[in-house]
């Protein structure tokens, strides 16, 4: 009986996810990797403004362990933004899609080139960075997700 209930079990996991519950996956998974990418945005500006403010002037910048492995973890949670922002294109509505390039393009496209005079470079989105405007385009995709995701829309859904 026991194998027959994990046979079962497994056969069910394996069935394709109904489509509102995986938009719903999706949804849920872009605003998880869009916070946590924008967050260490943050940290990485607040970072960077320590090292420069600790500097004199045209450096040479001394950028510490814990700075150093912010800006690592930046190129890694923006791949994962990245993923999680085309399933939204895939599986999203245009709505989704629309809202998820508005965030996309507030937040820094990548991390690269090498470290100028030991500060590594990063695009103004960085420096630019409000937490305010991230809540502001954060809150407009999570509507969509309460417009589309409910069996009913909530109020304030209509078009």
């Amino acid at each position: 009986m026991a194998a027959t209930q994990r046979s079962n079990r497994s056969w069910q996991s394996s069935e394709p996810t109904p489509p509102a519950r995986r938009k719903e996956q999706v949804y849920n998974d872009f605003l998880d990797k869009a916070d946590a990418y924008a967050t260490r945005t943050n940290q990485v500006r607040i970072c960077l403004e320590k090292v420069r403010a600790a500097a004199p002037p045209g450096g040479p910048f001394t950028v510490d362990a814990e700075c150093s492995k912010n800006v690592a973890d930046l190129a890694q949670l923006r791949f994962e933004f990245q993923r999680a922002r085309n399933a939204v294109f895939v599986h999203g509505s245009t709505a989704a899609e629309d809202q998820a390039g508005v965030i996309a393009g507030y937040l820094p496209p990548a991390v690269g080139g090498d470290p100028v005079n030991g500060l590594p470079e990063l695009g103004p989105e960085v420096a630019n960075y409000d937490r305010a405007t991230f809540n502001q385009m954060y809150r407009a995709f999570n509507k969509v997700t309460r417009c589309e995701i409910p069996a009913e829309p909530r109020p304030g859904c209509e078009e």
